[in-house]
């Protein structure tokens, strides 16, 4: 075997073999091509000697077989986690035959077998069954080794030998490096993706749907958003929903999607045989183009939570990214029905009240915050409360899942009351004798029908330019010059962290309230500042090219103010004929000119 890589890693042997463990049973993690793997037989062998196999590899002989090994193989089918170094003698190994699974052709599946030494921490690894799938997995022998806190990996050169190597180098070391320091500093393992489904039968679902609807709904798109982003995406989750109800049930469920934004989802589930229906506070484009069937509903309604927004009949509420109806989807489920259950893949984080939330503990991200703001609120509501990863193109791709309750139903009353407390400790209580169509909340604010522009281009435009003005100073302030214009200050270079602490309370706020804040604002005044890697500075100014002044580019040609001509201490490099902006003196040019100078 020749080596292909190696690297000192600190770290207990342990962390090593937990390392091997998660190889094995998630290849997915270092080979994003497969779907899973599935362990199909585990055994001590006796008498391994690695030469004696590798020799039975190049002469065509072994063929993966555990009747191979004879009396020297004992079948124990216990995970690799299961055993420690002290269940081997000297000489013997662990041998784990599994079934990796491609994403793409899931019948096209290989059989590999791992032979792990606990005494030498060497760990073999050799694919005996051809399959179409090109690159799914490594197709040549590879062993890894971990001796003296060097780690190694080594192949047997083969007519795949490039290809594999390239990918032991690139994909799995580094990986594998990694899931050992990651073992050593007491953090998590991976979190499996689509654990509570069959994942084989999600990637032949995927595909069977990809088939069948990607290629029309992303043609007739009438949004202005990414149509390959919404319809792959809800398409990996349509197939998971439809595995996840076929787990539960036989019969055709009746769904309600609240926040259902363009209604694909609905539009999907409900051409796959069942009965759905989709809330949304406004109506899209999109609703239109769907091609109706009996089994679908599209409706605008603002989803007040109250007695009057329950629904009894539904098997299954969903909450697809909704927003600010994300923590009150448990709670209308419960109160919906016993038999009633949520899905819920929450992506911005919200109260009850519909503001956003507000993060308690520093140790975690709002949005993993969220999450167990939502279980917990999953559990108070008596729902036997599920946590599952899918594989779809976001980054807010954890599910909570409600289903069944954990208390019976002649209860059920005791729990709403329970519920509400739990609501009333978190919000504005409602008053004492308020009736049962009456608001659980007082202060909760739904989203506007009208969907607000927050891209700061409609903030005030005296709180923007003050905005501007205050980076703008500062940036000058930190005085820098350059060839170009060796007499013009073009100033120096601030964080965007940093920056932000100029502001006051109430700028600070406003900037909150929009996409992309304080670095949205002054990307769109890209004329004044250049925006890059969390850093903004002042732009140099370049002279326009005349022949281009009536292109698209040049449209706003001499419409606007020369900012540097008005707010510049030393006013605009440009002579006013290479200048894109006018050269006119604004009402406040003296004022703020001065306030730069100072």
């Amino acid at each position: 075997m020749f080596l292909v890589k190696t690297e000192e890693v600190k770290c207990e042997n342990e962390a090593y073999f937990n390392a091997i463990n998660l190889f094995i049973e998630s290849p997915a993690i270092t080979n994003p091509k497969v779907a899973e793997a599935v362990i199909v037989k585990s055994g001590k062998l006796k008498n391994f000697f690695e030469e004696r196999i590798l020799t039975m590899i190049k002469d065509d002989y072994f063929l993966g077989d555990t009747s191979d090994f004879g009396d020297d193989f004992t079948c124990v089918n216990k995970r690799l986690k299961e055993f420690t170094p002290s269940d081997f003698d000297p000489g013997e190994v662990l041998v784990i035959i599994s079934k990796i699974i491609p994403k793409k052709a899931v019948n096209n599946e290989i059989h590999t077998i791992s032979f792990i030494d606990f005494h030498k921490c060497t760990a073999l690894f050799l694919r005996y069954k051809d399959m179409n799938e090109k690159n799914a997995v490594a197709h040549s022998p590879y062993k890894f080794t971990f001796s003296e806190n060097q780690f190694s990996i080594s192949m047997l050169k083969s007519d795949n030998s490039e290809n594999v190597g390239k990918w032991l180098r690139q994909q799995v070391f580094y990986k594998f490096v990694k899931m050992m320091k990651n073992y050593k500093l007491g953090l998590k393992d991976p979190v499996k993706s689509l654990a509570l489904i069959e994942r084989t039968e999600y990637y032949q679902l995927y595909s069977e749907l990809k088939s069948k609807y990607a290629s029309d709904l992303i043609s007739m798109w009438t949004e202005v958003t990414d149509p390959q982003k919404y319809v792959y995406e809800d398409l990996g989750i349509a197939s998971y929903l439809l595995l996840l109800w076929r787990k539960y049930s036989d019969n055709p469920q009746n769904f309600i999607d609240l926040g259902c934004g363009n209604g694909l989802l609905v539009y999907i589930l409900s051409n796959e045989g069942h009965t759905g229906t989709g809330i949304d506070v406004r109506s899209r484009k999109i609703w239109d183009a769907y091609s109706k069937n009996d089994k679908m509903t599209l409706k605008v309604e603002t989803i007040v939570p109250s007695e009057s927004c329950l629904f009894p009949e539904a098997d299954w509420i969903i909450g697809n990214h909704s927003d600010e109806l994300s923590p009150w989807i448990p709670v209308i489920a419960a109160k919906s029905g016993y038999d009633t259950n949520f899905f819920l893949l929450p992506c911005c984080a919200y109260q009850f009240n519909g503001q956003k939330y507000q993060r308690i503990h520093s140790n975690l991200s709002v949005y993993e915050e969220f999450l167990e703001y939502v279980k917990a609120i999953s559990k108070v509501c008596g729902f036997k409360t599920e946590t599952d990863r899918l594989t779809i193109p976001s980054t807010k791709r954890m599910a909570v899942i409600g289903v069944g309750r954990t208390y019976e139903k002649e209860i059920m009353d005791n729990y709403s009351k329970e519920i509400q407390e739990f609501i009333d400790t978190r919000t504005k209580n409602v008053t004492e004798n308020h009736s049962e169509k009456e608001k659980w909340v007082s202060d909760f604010k739904p989203r506007d029908a009208i969907e607000k522009v927050k891209n700061c281009t409609k903030i005030d435009k005296e709180i923007a330019f003050n905005i501007v003005n205050k980076v703008f100073n500062e940036l000058l302030s930190k005085k820098r010059y350059i060839s170009t214009f060796p007499d013009w200050n073009i100033g120096g270079t601030l964080a965007l962290s940093s920056v932000i602490k100029l502001l006051d309370d109430h700028e600070r706020q406003i900037l909150k309230e929009e996409s992309g804040g304080l670095q949205t604002l002054l990307k769109n005044h890209h004329h004044i500042f250049f925006v890059k890697s969390g850093e903004v500075s002042i732009r140099v100014p370049v002279k326009y090219d005349q022949r281009n002044v009536n292109s698209e580019k040049h449209k706003h040609f001499k419409k606007a103010d020369c900012y540097f001509f008005n707010y510049h201490s030393d006013g605009c490099p440009l002579a006013e004929n290479d200048c894109s902006y006018k050269h006119e003196c604004s009402s406040s040019r003296n004022s703020t000119s001065q306030k730069a100078k100072n």
